[in-house]
C-alpha cells in the first residue's frame, strides 16, 4: 500500500502573509533581506511532499520535490530493529522505524491513517507509548467521549 504526506501546509499560509507584508515593503520602499530569504524558503518547502510504500519485506521511504524524488530510503523488514509508536500534540499519531547504524524513518501525518494498523502487522518489536495507548483507546470509542451527559 501507497501512503502519502504534505505536512507543511501551514508553511504556505505563513508564506502568503510574509508576501502580503513583503509588497507592503517594496510599496514603502523599504525591504528587509532577511524576510526576502524566509519567503524564498518557505516557497521552496511548500512543494515538498513523502510517500511511504509498505510491501510485506520492506518499507520505501521517498521524499519528492514537486514530482522529482530527491531521496529514496528502503528499509528490509529483517534490518528493522524497533517500531516506536506515540502521540504527537493532542490526536495525532506518530511512529519511528528504528533501523541499526542508519538514519531512523519518522511516520508522521501521513494519509489514510490506516499506516500505524500496517505497521502494527510486521513481525518486529514494537513498543507503544501510554500516550498512544490512551489515544488508540479513545480513537476506537468514536466520539462517546465527548457528549454531554444529562444528570
Amino acid at each position: 500500500m501507497v501512503y502519502r504526506a504534505w505536512p507543511y501546509l501551514w508553511v504556505a499560509i505563513l508564506a502568503v502573509f510574509l508576501l502580503i507584508t513583503l509588497a507592503f515593503e517594496l510599496a514603502r520602499g523599504v525591504v528587509d533581506p532577511n524576510k526576502i530569504t524566509v519567503v524564498v524558503v518557505f516557497l521552496f518547502a511548500i512543494f515538498i511532499n513523502f510517500k511511504l510504500k509498505l510491501n510485506n519485506e520492506s518499507i520505501t521511504y521517498e521524499i519528492y520535490y514537486f514530482n522529482f524524488r530527491v531521496h529514496q530510503k528502503v528499509a528490509h523488514v529483517d534490518d528493522i530493529q524497533e517500531i516506536r509508536f506515540k502521540r504527537v500534540g493532542w490526536k495525532q499519531s506518530s511512529a519511528k522505524i528504528i533501523l541499526p547504524g542508519k538514519f531512523n524513518i519518522r511516520v508522521l501525518a501521513f494519509k489514510p491513517k490506516e499506516v500505524y494498523q500496517a505497521l502494527e502487522e510486521y513481525d518486529v518489536p514494537k513498543h507503544k507509548s501510554e500516550d498512544y495507548l490512551v489515544l488508540e483507546k479513545f480513537q476506537g470509542v468514536k466520539g462517546d467521549c465527548c457528549r454531554m451527559r444529562k444528570f
